[in-house]
């Protein structure tokens, strides 16, 4: 991927992980590459999220809790960074904690 696109990928993850996660909580990165793609999940603590909001937290000006400040643009813009490398983006919650998955094919 491109170098600079990368650094804003992980930059808005991590930024989205800090503001919304749980205090105290641990965010936890891990990047995997496979035969086929890389994949790099950021997950962190944080508070329930429904399974019907998850698919619409890379929308433009979507907040799951409108009570915490936020414009609703950073996922949306680490969607664009993401598919503009090739690669594809989703959320997961589960046991407490939110992961975003970020992959990319291998070139």
């Amino acid at each position: 991927g491109d170098r600079d696109k990368l650094r804003r990928l992980i930059s808005i993850l991590l930024d989205n992980a800090i503001k919304y996660g749980a205090d105290g909580g641990t965010i936890r990165l891990k990047l995997q590459k496979s035969d086929r793609h890389a994949q790099l999940v950021v997950s962190n603590p944080g508070e329930p999220i429904p399974q019907d909001k998850l698919p619409h937290l890379f929308e433009r000006f979507y907040t799951v809790n409108t009570v915490r400040s936020g414009t609703g643009l950073g996922l949306s813009i680490a969607k664009l960074l993401t598919e503009k490398m090739g690669g594809n983006i989703s959320a997961e919650y589960n046991t407490g904690n939110l992961s975003i998955f970020v992959r990319f094919p291998d070139r």
